[in-house]
């Protein structure tokens, strides 16, 4: 009987880390990210089979204090090991192949109307992206057999 746990997730993540605009509040970039950009993102997202479209929120600030909270005020001191990330936020997507997600990228919505309307929100200079699949352990509060 192995006892191994987790396994991949089937197809292809990408994962687009965002940092919002300067002149913007935590709460209006929160607001138009989850908001507008999302739905404006739903139907070329659907039309290329993505399988899961997730927006992850960690806009600096808050997240410095929850970093204090769980760790301890030395965890955000300059020459500590842990460092927050400079980002405010993550699109995650999850599509189930690497053809679908060129096509979603190149589709024509996509570079029409995506792509400028994150210029609304986030600072372009800031965008950094990966790829890769996904190890899953846990799901749902259940443990994922191998």
């Amino acid at each position: 009987m192995s006892s191994a746990v987790g396994r991949l997730q089937e197809g292809i993540k990408i994962c687009i880390y965002l940092v919002k605009k300067k002149d913007m509040s935590d709460g209006e970039f929160v607001r138009y990210y989850s908001e507008t950009h999302a739905r404006l993102a739903l139907p070329a997202l659907v039309r290329h089979a993505c399988i899961s479209y997730t927006q992850f929120h960690c806009c600096q600030s808050a997240t410095k204090e929850a970093v204090t909270t769980i760790f301890g005020r030395e965890a955000v001191e300059p020459g500590n090991a842990l460092h927050v990330m400079p980002y405010d936020a993550c699109s995650s997507f999850v599509f189930p192949s690497i053809q679908q997600a060129q096509a979603f990228f190149h589709d024509e919505e996509t570079a029409k109307i995506l792509g400028p309307d994150a210029g609304s929100f986030t600072d372009p200079s800031g965008l950094q992206i990966a790829v890769g699949r996904e190890f899953i352990a846990i799901a749902e509060s259940n443990v994922v057999k191998a």
